[in-house]
Protein backbone atom coordinates (compact mmCIF):
# COMPACT_ATOMS: atom_id res chain seq x y z
CA UNK A 1 0.00 0.00 0.00
CA UNK A 2 0.84 3.31 -1.00
CA UNK A 3 -0.68 6.30 0.96
CA UNK A 4 -0.35 10.09 0.48
CA UNK A 5 -2.42 13.71 1.03
CA UNK A 6 -3.42 15.18 -1.68
CA UNK A 7 -3.40 18.68 -2.69
CA UNK A 8 -6.81 19.48 -0.68
CA UNK A 9 -5.73 17.78 2.29
CA UNK A 10 -7.87 14.56 1.03
CA UNK A 11 -5.66 11.08 2.19
CA UNK A 12 -5.74 8.50 -0.83
CA UNK A 13 -4.31 4.73 -0.76
CA UNK A 14 -2.93 3.10 -3.98
CA UNK A 15 -2.95 -0.56 -3.76
CA UNK A 16 -0.56 -3.03 -5.96
CA UNK A 17 -2.51 -4.98 -8.31
CA UNK A 18 -2.66 -8.64 -8.04
CA UNK A 19 0.45 -10.28 -8.85
CA UNK A 20 2.75 -8.76 -5.60
CA UNK A 21 0.13 -9.85 -2.64
CA UNK A 22 0.11 -13.15 -4.19
CA UNK A 23 3.58 -13.82 -4.72
CA UNK A 24 4.30 -12.63 -0.76
CA UNK A 25 1.59 -14.95 0.32
CA UNK A 26 3.48 -18.05 -1.52
CA UNK A 27 6.22 -17.42 -0.08
CA UNK A 28 5.06 -16.45 3.20
CA UNK A 29 2.47 -19.04 3.77
CA UNK A 30 5.34 -21.78 2.42
CA UNK A 31 3.44 -22.68 -0.82
CA UNK A 32 7.03 -23.20 -2.51
CA UNK A 33 7.01 -26.77 -0.38
CA UNK A 34 3.74 -27.69 -2.28
CA UNK A 35 3.53 -29.84 -5.40
CA UNK A 36 3.73 -27.33 -7.93
CA UNK A 37 2.75 -25.42 -10.11
CA UNK A 38 0.03 -23.89 -7.58
CA UNK A 39 -3.24 -22.01 -9.07
CA UNK A 40 -4.59 -18.79 -7.52
CA UNK A 41 -7.88 -17.17 -8.58
CA UNK A 42 -8.74 -13.96 -7.20
CA UNK A 43 -11.75 -11.84 -7.13
CA UNK A 44 -11.42 -8.51 -5.73
CA UNK A 45 -13.97 -5.59 -4.96
CA UNK A 46 -12.35 -2.28 -6.03
CA UNK A 47 -13.14 1.12 -5.68
CA UNK A 48 -12.44 4.36 -8.03
CA UNK A 49 -11.20 6.81 -7.13
CA UNK A 50 -13.13 9.08 -9.79
CA UNK A 51 -16.38 10.09 -8.73
CA UNK A 52 -19.33 7.73 -10.51
CA UNK A 53 -21.56 9.70 -12.95
CA UNK A 54 -24.87 8.86 -14.20
CA UNK A 55 -25.64 5.56 -15.46
CA UNK A 56 -22.04 3.85 -14.03
CA UNK A 57 -21.32 2.32 -10.77
CA UNK A 58 -17.93 3.80 -8.63
CA UNK A 59 -17.34 -0.28 -7.46
CA UNK A 60 -16.69 -2.94 -9.33
CA UNK A 61 -15.28 -6.41 -9.21
CA UNK A 62 -11.98 -7.36 -10.79
CA UNK A 63 -11.19 -10.90 -11.07
CA UNK A 64 -7.72 -12.74 -11.77
CA UNK A 65 -5.59 -16.02 -12.32
CA UNK A 66 -2.19 -16.57 -11.16
CA UNK A 67 0.02 -20.18 -11.59
CA UNK A 68 3.25 -19.99 -9.83
CA UNK A 69 6.11 -22.86 -10.63
CA UNK A 70 4.68 -24.02 -13.65
CA UNK A 71 7.15 -24.15 -16.93
CA UNK A 72 6.78 -20.56 -18.71
CA UNK A 73 3.93 -20.23 -21.14
CA UNK A 74 2.82 -23.81 -20.42
CA UNK A 75 -0.91 -23.21 -17.91
CA UNK A 76 -2.12 -19.76 -20.27
CA UNK A 77 -4.62 -21.93 -21.96
CA UNK A 78 -5.60 -22.94 -19.05
CA UNK A 79 -5.93 -19.52 -17.62
CA UNK A 80 -7.69 -18.04 -20.60
CA UNK A 81 -10.46 -21.29 -20.71
CA UNK A 82 -11.03 -20.23 -16.90
CA UNK A 83 -11.10 -16.80 -17.30
CA UNK A 84 -13.66 -17.35 -20.55
CA UNK A 85 -15.73 -19.87 -18.48
CA UNK A 86 -16.02 -16.78 -15.67
CA UNK A 87 -17.31 -14.46 -18.00
CA UNK A 88 -19.71 -15.94 -19.30
CA UNK A 89 -21.38 -17.31 -15.98
CA UNK A 90 -20.77 -13.66 -14.47
CA UNK A 91 -21.73 -11.17 -17.68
Amino acid sequence: MYSFDRRWRRSMTLRPEGTAPICRAYIEHGMHKLPQPVKFLVLRQLLPFRTATEGRYRQFWQVGAEVIGAASGKRMPEIILLMRSCSTRWA
